[in-house]
């Protein structure tokens, strides 16, 4: 893309943004968590590990546990991104990482 474009994010306004190496994440306003771009190693956080290419942003699977509810008492709060690994840091400070993990980037490296 050689000029800015506009990115149709849903669910309300921008709270944070992230972009690695080949996609990006944006926390909403509602506390839903966005991503789009490469998913080759799982750091679009969609639930699944398989190499495609999102174009329209996607809502990021949470642990139900800690986000389940809307209103719950804690939500995500800034996004990170690496080159091939992304996170989430909650109000309450809790860190949530996915992607890959082979250099020890997430708690399940």
């Amino acid at each position: 893309q050689a000029y800015p474009c506009r990115v149709p994010l849903p669910y309300g306004d921008v709270l944070s943004i992230g972009a690695g190496e080949q996609h990006s994440l944006a926390v909403m306003d509602n506390g839903t968590v966005v991503a789009w771009g490469s998913n080759a190693f799982g750091q679009l956080g969609v639930g699944s590990m398989q190499e495609k290419t999102v174009a329209i942003p996607m809502q990021v699977t949470l642990p139900s546990k800690a986000f389940g509810k809307p209103g719950a008492p804690d939500r995500p709060n800034e996004v990170v991104c690496g080159a091939r690994h992304s996170g989430v840091v909650t109000l309450h400070g809790k860190v949530y990482m996915w992607g890959c993990g082979e250099d020890g980037q997430g708690a399940g490296a």
